[in-house]
């Protein structure tokens, strides 16, 4: 392995797992209510996005 992509590969390894820890810890200093707006967003988004996603794919698909 080129030694540019070993120390991207080691500084993804230690950033995503630091990432999400200080998300958890930031999270953790708001208000109960905050936090349950933000995650019943992030659902939503997740929810309303997923569907699309795929009806465009497959409008897309369709077209070829």
């Amino acid at each position: 392995m080129l030694p540019a992509e070993d120390r991207l590969e080691r500084l993804l390894l230690f950033c995503i797992p630091a990432v999400i820890v200080l998300l958890g810890c930031g999270a953790g200093m708001l208000r109960p209510d905050a936090v349950i707006k933000v995650l019943d967003f992030l659902a939503a988004w997740t929810f309303a996005s997923i569907p699309l996603a795929v009806l465009v794919g497959h409008c897309t698909m369709d077209r070829e």
